[in-house]
C-alpha cells in the first residue's frame, strides 16, 4: 500500500527532522530500526553494536542528543527517541509491516503514522479511568476507534 502524504500533518514531522543533517536523518532511522528491533536502548558509554557501525557513529549519536532527537539517561542509556520510547507506556503501536513499540505518548502513538509513513494500529487505555482504546491509522486518517 501506498502512505498517502498530506502536507499539513507532514509539518510536523518535517520541524523534527528539519534540524537533522542528512546524514543524521539517516541515522536516527537506523537507531529507532535498531531499538525497535531489539527493544532494548543503546548505551552512550557502551559498545556500538554492529549493526549500527559506521563512520562517525559517535558524533552522529551526540548530535542527536545535542538536538533533543534522542533523549540519554544519565546511565548513557538512549530511552526515548521521538516517537518510540524504550520505557513500557500503555500506547502500544503496531506498525503495519509487523513491528511493534511502546510510543512516548498517544499523540506520538497517532503521529508515528506519519514517521514511519504506513498504517498503524494503536492500543492505548484512557488515564483517567484506564479503559482500553483502540485507533487505526490507515492512509493518514483515522480509519477506526474504540471507544
Amino acid at each position: 500500500m501506498q502512505f498517502a502524504s498530506y502536507p499539513a500533518e507532514r509539518l510536523a514531522i518535517d520541524r523534527l527532522v528539519s534540524r537533522l543533517t542528512p546524514a543524521e536523518r539517516k541515522f536516527r532511522k537506523r537507531l529507532i530500526d535498531y531499538v525497535i528491533r531489539h527493544q532494548k536502548p543503546l548505551n552512550l558509554h557502551g559498545p556500538i553494536p554492529d549493526e549500527l557501525q559506521g563512520p562517525e557513529v559517535k558524533r552522529l549519536t551526540e548530535a542527536l542528543v545535542s538536538k533533543k532527537v534522542v533523549a540519554a539517561a544519565d546511565n548513557g542509556d538512549i530511552n526515548f527517541m521521538y516517537p518510540v520510547s524504550v520505557v513500557s507506556t500503555p500506547h502500544q503501536v503496531h506498525l503495519q509491516d509487523g513491528r511493534q513499540f511502546c510510543a512516548m505518548c498517544a499523540v506520538d502513538a497517532l503521529g508515528s503514522t506519519f514517521t514511519f509513513e504506513q498504517d498503524v494500529q494503536v492500543t492505548s487505555k484512557c488515564s483517567e479511568c484506564g479503559q482500553p482504546i483502540s485507533v487505526a491509522v490507515n492512509n493518514g486518517r483515522i480509519a477506526q476507534e474504540d471507544p
